[in-house]
C-alpha cells in the first residue's frame, strides 16, 4: 500500500470511488475538482494497492481566529472492493 498526494490525473478516479462510497451526493465532480482547486487549503491524498486507486482522504486546513492552523479530516472513501468487507 502506498499513500501520495493526489494529482490532476487522480480527479476521475477519486470521482468514481466518491460515487461509489456516497451515491446519494450530486455534483460530485464539481465539488472534487473545486476542493482539488483549493490547495493547500485543501489537500487529497490517494491510497495505492497495487498501483490501483483505492481510496482518497481529504484533508481541509482551518486557521481563521485560530491561534494555530488546523487540519481536519474532511472526508475519507475506500472503494468497497478493498475496504475488506
Amino acid at each position: 500500500m502506498n499513500i501520495r498526494h493526489a494529482i490532476q490525473n487522480d480527479i476521475e478516479l477519486i470521482a468514481q470511488i466518491y460515487l461509489t462510497c456516497f451515491p446519494n451526493e450530486r455534483d460530485h465532480i464539481l465539488w472534487i475538482k473545486s476542493s482539488f482547486s483549493a490547495f493547500p487549503r485543501a489537500v487529497y491524498y490517494v491510497v495505492e494497492h497495487q498501483g490501483v486507486i483505492a481510496g482518497y482522504i481529504l484533508w481541509c486546513v482551518k486557521n481563521g481566529f485560530r491561534d494555530s492552523t488546523i487540519a481536519e479530516l474532511e472526508q475519507i472513501a475506500v472503494d468497497p472492493e478493498y475496504s475488506g468487507g
